[in-house]
């Protein structure tokens, strides 16, 4: 399934999912165009 349908059904705007990650709108809207895949790891909480 695609990222942008993901976020869709999640509610979520790309803003807020850029600042629920602590990155920019042009990131996941890079990420759901298929232009770059996150290379994010997780954090330790």
């Amino acid at each position: 399934m695609d990222m942008q349908v993901l976020r869709e059904r999640a509610g979520l705007s790309r803003a807020e999912v850029a600042f629920r990650l602590a990155i920019s709108e042009t990131s996941v809207r890079n990420w759901e165009a298929g232009r770059t895949e996150p290379t994010m790891t997780p954090k330790n909480i």
